[in-house]
């Protein structure tokens, strides 16, 4: 994402404003407001807009979003998630707009307190093929003021007279709860998630692994050893990146591994637990869990991930291989896991990482 490129994602770990402040935000509603129309503008309309959750790590940072067609509104829409008391009246304004004279600019900005919950907008106008405008936040008091940071928001509707193509391109000069101005620029181009080359984390240790332990055997007969697949895409496939936090461990510590969604739509896999950990041995790369049951499956249940988003694994390598909460209630770890280099393998699409594993 080139809009991600100075800032890092916020991803699964993120907490926002959605739930944390939805009294202050019912308190007040979806507060509408038609705007004169500036310089190029046939129309300016302003919906306010509570984000529940924002992709950017920076929270100190507004932020421009471009709206200009009905498969962005609905990745954006899913991406920010708006506050409870707005959503409604959000996916109607959505709904209602023709892109052959409009264009949506998402305002963002940053509030300290449960009262900076709006924002005003004003001089909103067509500037050399741009849409600029000015926006700063509106503090609003009605009972107590909690101190939690917010991100109030709004949504401008700008057409353009009959004949004239809305603008791609938006700066606004947005002013937050410090008084201090920053100038954001933004373009329907822009990527709605990060790079893969943005992502934080490794793939893959380079060179080869230090230890290499004989076959994993187990004494139990009745275990049977899951099946890795026959091949993987290290890091990155068509639609999801994978991301290891490090490449190397001691026994007992943890090692997370996260997968994002790099594309500007929605997209599905199967259940977070439907995942492989293999560690490479004499035999080759091999699966350290098994099952003793006498039926093993995965729940055929799938999960959509907006852009930016995906799942996060938080594995604490002991004797156990910290599996207990993260994997299938009938998958058991045999024998213990081994000094060595493992691979972290998610099912959808076999995407994979490795980190080695040391005594």
């Amino acid at each position: 994402m080139q809009r991600f490129g100075r800032r890092d994602v916020l991803r699964l770990s993120g907490v926002g404003l959605g739930a944390s402040a939805a009294g202050c935000l019912a308190d007040f509603g979806p507060q509408n407001a038609d705007t004169g129309p500036g310089a190029g503008l046939e129309d300016v309309e302003i919906t306010q807009y509570g984000i529940a959750h924002t992709p950017s790590a920076d929270d100190e940072t507004p932020d421009v979003l471009v709206i200009d067609s009905d498969a962005r509104a609905r990745a954006t829409v899913g991406f920010h998630s708006a506050g409870p008391s707005y959503v409604d009246e959000v996916n109607e304004v959505l709904r209602a707009v023709d892109y052959d004279e409009s264009v949506f600019v998402l305002v963002t900005s940053v509030g300290p307190t449960t009262c900076h919950h709006q924002l005003e907008i004003t001089n909103v106008a067509v500037e050399d093929g741009t849409l600029v405008g000015d926006a700063s936040i509106v503090r609003r008091e009605r009972g107590a003021c909690r101190d939690r940071t917010t991100y109030p928001s709004a949504l401008v509707r700008a057409t353009v007279p009959e004949g004239r193509e809305p603008p791609t391109d938006a700066t606004f000069s947005i002013t937050d709860a410090r008084d201090e101005t920053h100038s954001v620029s933004a373009s329907a181009d822009d990527s709605l998630s990060p790079s893969p080359a943005d992502l934080p984390g490794s793939v893959r240790p380079d060179g080869d692994p230090a230890t290499v332990p004989p076959a994993l055997e187990c004494d139990t007969a009745k275990f049977k050893r899951l099946d890795g697949p026959p091949h993987v895409t290290w890091g990155d496939g068509r639609a999801f990146s994978l991301r290891v936090d490090r490449l190397a461990v001691d026994r007992g510590d943890k090692v997370t591994v996260t997968m994002t969604n790099v594309t500007d739509e929605r997209k599905g896999t199967g259940t977070a637990r439907q995942f492989g950990l293999e560690v490479y041995t004499e035999a080759g790369w091999q699966e350290t869990r098994g099952y003793t049951t006498e039926h093993f499956g995965y729940n055929d249940e799938g999960i959509l991930h907006d852009p930016g988003e995906g799942f996060e694994w938080t594995l604490e390598m002991t004797a156990a291989a910290g599996l207990d909460d993260q994997g299938h209630r009938d998958l058991e770890v045999c024998p213990n896991p081994p000094a060595g280099r493992y691979r972290f393998v998610f099912s959808s699409g076999s995407i994979a990482v490795a980190f080695d594993l040391r005594e």
